[in-house]
């Protein structure tokens, strides 16, 4: 969870405010109680069987997100989508668990940092976003 907060930090900065758009995706559960699990899982979740379990699961982490948000920009909620069945946004941008992507408009990605949590570095993001929003100015 400490990658979490992290990413609700820079999502929640006021830096950003009118250059970058944050929004989260939901993938299929990376430590589901009847798979892969260890000890430190906050949330008991079961592999999803359809897309009504994955939302219901997705509102785990919406609620999550905006209890975090409300730290620092408590008017700021975060949009979040969640992957299809077939996983096809965790295979296209390879991200299970967890992955930062930047987006240019039109769905160019501009930067992709590396597979969380070993690699998850937001630090590097935030780098990215200045270095982008520098260079389109």
């Amino acid at each position: 969870m400490n990658a979490l907060d992290a990413f609700v930090e820079l999502a929640g900065s006021h830096e950003w405010r009118e250059d970058v758009h944050f929004a989260v995706v939901y993938l299929e559960e990376a430590h589901p109680t009847d798979g892969w699990m260890y000890g430190a899982v906050e949330h008991m979740i079961a592999s999803h069987k359809d897309m009504s379990a994955r939302r219901a699961a997705a509102q785990t982490l919406r609620t999550l997100l905006n209890d975090r948000l409300k730290a620092h920009r408590p008017e700021f909620k975060l949009p979040l989508y969640i992957d299809r069945m077939d996983n096809a946004a965790s295979d296209y941008f390879g991200a299970l668990p967890e992955r930062l992507v930047i987006l240019k408009g039109g769905g160019e990605i501009a930067w992709i940092g590396g597979k969380g949590p070993e690699e998850y570095r937001v630090g590097e993001c935030a780098a990215a976003l200045t270095e982008l929003i520098a260079q389109s100015a």
